[in-house]
């Protein structure tokens, strides 16, 4: 046998394991789209690829870990993008659960999801972990107790470090005080529609309803997910349905309300939830001086603009 031939043999099982990596990966892009925001709702087809990669070879998917430009996982994609069944098969799997998303250990499949109010797949996530392992503001965003919360515990603060997903969002000088970490959790339960956690963190620990702790109100993030519940509450509360305020990425909300970003999205539950509310549609942003139907035009949200039209 040639030394050469020798070595490839040798080398043949860690080529065999990094390529089925890829594999997994490659397959989970394709079947989110790789995280598309909105979601992409991966075809039976597509998940059967997930599978037959996963089963490719069993060595390599005990940990489906390779990563992408930005760092994410397998189980982030699959996370981000709401695939329940995608999540539970890399879970199986051994995928990883650690972080690393702009480059922080916090920036896990389970905050990322947290994040973009991917509430169904967060849950699969954190299925194991009890409350005490959990940071304020996953904890409220699973809508688990935070009454009895203590915030002064390091537990609290926990992957905290990861707050934006992309690099097109500023970077945060975090102070890690009591009012900055409740009032994020707010923002978080109010984009997982958790109701109860909300009213928790009002009663018990005094969270602001106008909080601008990073990139928006609970509010806005709440019109972010389009849960109605979670923006009623906050309106009834005392939330200022046109609290003027930058949001999102560096150029996209500046001085902006929860209006703008619902006729963007197309948020139509919180859109008429706002309006009954007496929103003010002839407002106008600070970036790019549009009404919020002016928004919804530009996104041709035809929801949107049908709710809109002749309210300025």
């Amino acid at each position: 046998m040639l030394a050469k031939d020798a070595q490839a043999m040798a080398e043949e099982p860690v080529m065999s394991k990094a390529l089925a990596k890829c594999c997994v990966l490659l397959a989970v892009e394709a079947a989110t789209q790789s995280g598309a925001i909105p979601p992409h709702t991966a075809s039976p087809d597509e998940i059967q690829e997930v599978a037959e990669a996963l089963a490719a070879h069993a060595e390599a998917a005990t940990a489906p870990a390779a990563r992408t430009e930005g760092k994410h996982t397998p189980l982030h994609l699959a996370a981000v993008g709401q695939a329940s069944q995608l999540v539970q098969m890399l879970m199986d799997a051994g995928a990883t659960m650690e972080g690393g998303l702009m480059g922080e250990p916090g920036g896990t499949p389970l905050t990322f999801a947290l994040f973009y109010a991917a509430t169904e797949t967060a849950e699969l996530l954190a299925a194991s972990m009890s409350d005490d392992e959990l940071s304020l503001r996953e904890a409220a965003g699973l809508g688990r107790d935070v009454e009895s919360y203590d915030v002064g515990r390091a537990v609290a603060r926990a992957r905290c470090g990861f707050y934006r997903p992309i690099e097109a969002f500023p970077e945060w000088a975090r102070t890690y005080e009591a009012a900055e970490l409740v009032g994020e959790a707010l923002a978080w339960a109010a984009r997982n529609g958790q109701v109860k956690a909300m009213a928790e963190l009002v009663k018990v620990h005094d969270a602001d309803v106008d909080a601008t702790v990073y990139r928006g109100t609970p509010l806005l993030w709440a019109v972010y997910a389009d849960n109605a519940a979670a923006a009623e509450w906050l309106i009834a509360a005392g939330a200022d349905v046109d609290r003027v305020h930058d949001f999102g990425g560096r150029e996209h909300g500046q001085q902006a309300t929860a209006l703008h970003l619902a006729g963007q999205f197309g948020a139509v539950k919180c859109l008429q939830v706002l309006l009954a509310a007496g929103a003010d549609a002839t407002i106008k942003d600070g970036g790019f001086g549009a009404t919020a139907l002016g928004w919804a035009e530009h996104c041709g949200n035809e929801e949107g603009m049908a709710a809109l039209r002749g309210r300025e």
